[in-house]
């Protein structure tokens, strides 16, 4: 077709009309025949290309005209900064919050890293997925591998690092770490269970003093995934034992004899980008403390910020809002922002943006940042403004929220 909106590769607005058009015949059509089917899309390229161009060209336009039909968002993406997708997450969901007061759950249909190592391949897949839960995990629903072309884990890095994950699952944990390059998630599959996942996130090794609570603790399984360098052109056999040569990186994934002792303290050395998952039973556990948080968005979303044009919205409560918080952060969704040149004002109190890329929306990634839960009210005003203006300052806000916790 002859559209002057095509944006790239990627349909304009004749394309997401078109989209938009098939997709309300479809639903109106399979929904007549079984009410509980449900139907998503459009599996766009990642939200966050092209400075969020995606968004704002073609998935935006197709989310005005299906957003009430759409019971999940769907997207794909392809290398790049795992933060930065999990970060477009958070601004898609802003949008559809505060447009249109839904907030469906969204399904990665395609992703992997097509040019890295099989080291490279586990990193990303671990990372991406790790990015997901650690910001989002009421947000990413699944994940699908592709690039397999034979209809099987195609890469001994991919397989590694779906295996080593596979029990991560059911309710995700209050799980914290004191270094901000291991990435530390646990999760609770069934009662009495109990699952530690720990990356490495570094090119140093690191010894980590892990703490799950008193015992006593049966150890169910234990996995290491470590990797190693191989000199470039040296031949490395596939999960399909065929030579393929790569320039660098071999993983292996091996059991490890590990017993928990008594007061619940392991030590664990943890090479360079290596990782570890443990699982463990207790009869009667459960999680000791929950961590209640709620995100409520403002209707600042793909906002450009200049100096003599400063962006502001409010924020959008839901549920039982600012009553009762004890604690309080902004996040945000930023890029181009420079120290001590720009602000975030919420009911007139001032709040320094932290630095954050510098090279649009390919590297923006969620910050968040402490505030006082005392200045927020039913009425929340929230702008964002440059603090020197003669400086010529412009940045982007692609998503703003208040997050509270009780």
């Amino acid at each position: 077709w002859e559209d002057p909106t095509q944006y790239g590769y990627i349909p304009g607005r004749v394309g997401s009309e078109a989209w938009a058009r098939i997709f309300l015949g479809a639903v109106e059509g399979a929904k007549s025949v079984n009410p509980h089917v449900l139907m998503g899309g459009p599996s766009a390229p990642a939200f966050n290309s092209d400075d969020y161009g995606v968004l704002e060209n073609h998935v935006i336009p197709i989310l005005d005209m299906v957003a009430p039909q759409l019971d999940f968002v769907t997207e794909h993406h392809y290398g790049g900064y795992r933060q930065s997708f999990a970060a477009s997450y958070q601004v898609i969901t802003a949008y559809l919050d505060t447009r249109h007061g839904v907030r469906p759950p969204i399904y990665n249909t395609e992703t992997n890293d097509l040019s890295g190592s099989s080291l490279d391949k586990a990193h990303y897949n671990i990372e991406d997925i790790l990015a997901c839960i650690l910001v989002g995990p009421d947000k990413a629903r699944g994940r699908a591998l592709h690039a397999m072309w034979n209809g099987y884990l195609r890469d001994q890095g991919e397989e590694h690092a779906y295996r080593i994950l596979s029990t991560l699952r059911g309710r995700i944990l209050d799980a914290r770490s004191s270094d901000d390059r291991i990435l530390a998630v646990a999760s609770t599959p069934g009662d009495g269970e109990l699952v530690v996942f720990l990356f490495n996130a570094s090119p140093w090794p690191r010894q980590v003093a892990l703490e799950i609570g008193a015992g006593p603790w049966q150890t169910l399984e234990a996995w290491r995934l470590t990797g190693e360098t191989i000199e470039a052109g040296e031949a490395v056999g596939d999960t399909e034992g065929a030579d393929v040569r790569r320039g660098t990186g071999r993983t292996q994934l091996e059991p490890e004899n590990l017993t928990v002792p008594e007061a619940g303290t392991v030590t664990l050395d943890l090479p360079a980008r290596s990782a570890f998952r443990l699982d463990l039973a207790q009869k009667g556990y459960a999680p000791g403390h929950v961590r209640n948080v709620e995100q409520h968005f403002s209707d600042i979303v793909l906002g450009r910020v200049t100096p003599s044009a400063p962006v502001s919205g409010r924020i959008h409560w839901r549920g039982d809002g600012p009553q009762g918080a004890t604690t309080a952060f902004l996040r945000v969704v930023t890029a181009g922002v420079w120290p001590g040149e720009a602000v975030a004002v919420i009911n007139g109190q001032e709040i320094p943006l932290p630095m954050s890329a510098a090279d649009g929306g390919g590297s923006a990634v969620v910050q968040d940042i402490p505030i006082d839960p005392a200045i927020l009210a039913d009425e929340t005003t929230l702008e964002f403004r440059v603090t020197r203006p003669e400086n010529g300052h412009r940045f982007s806000v692609f998503m703003a929220s208040v997050d509270v916790g009780r």
